[in-house]
């Protein structure tokens, strides 16, 4: 079946900021985080189609999800719930899909 990260408990809870300093202080961090269901909250930095970044996070968001995306905002300070999959270290980007606007 489907995993649904979004109903899934969240394995971790972090602040963007605290997430983009795990990677940046602890080479651990991408065993610690991949394939997670991770909630993250912190302010929009840009909405690029379907994906929210904040800062060198990006969020692809879930397509059942867009309707809620279409009234975000840059600066507004959201909660989202999604996978990790990817660390990018030469561009320092951590990256997350199925993200849900909680």
């Amino acid at each position: 079946p489907h995993r649904n990260v979004g109903n899934e408990k969240a394995a971790f809870t972090l602040t963007t900021t605290e997430l983009t300093k795990a990677f940046a202080t602890d080479t651990a961090a991408y065993n610690k985080y991949v394939d997670k269901a991770v909630l993250l909250e912190g302010p929009i930095t840009s909405i690029e189609g379907s994906r929210l970044l904040f800062e060198n996070i990006i969020c692809s968001v879930d397509s059942a999800e867009l309707p809620k995306l279409a009234a975000m905002k840059e600066g507004q300070t959201v909660k989202v719930q999604g996978r990790l999959t990817t660390y990018n270290d030469l561009m320092e980007e951590i990256m997350l899909d199925q993200c849900v606007i909680k």
